[in-house]
């Protein structure tokens, strides 16, 4: 059985992600996770439900779904009509 044998500059192996356990090292990590925080409803926020009598609808409104969201937030609705 063969012993595979690496070489490798110290310096690089500091950088390994893995090997950085220090106090000073998780004690950022832990600061860093704490202020990057969110609960679910600091980032979301809910619509009431609005009910709609069909029957009703004479006139064009404009109808969004998630994917009519852009990342930055804009919003591209749809217009429809149920005349049509």
């Amino acid at each position: 059985m063969s012993l595979k044998q690496f070489t490798i500059d110290f310096r690089e192996l500091g950088k390994e992600k893995s090997f950085r356990y220090d106090v000073d090292f998780v004690n950022f990590q832990n600061e860093f996770l704490a202020e990057r925080f969110y609960s679910f409803n600091d980032l979301f926020t809910f619509a009431s439900e609005n009910k709609v009598d069909v029957e009703k609808l004479d006139d064009d409104f404009f109808y969004s779904e998630i994917g009519n969201v852009s990342k930055e937030g804009d919003v591209e609705p749809v217009k429809l009509n149920f005349n049509d």
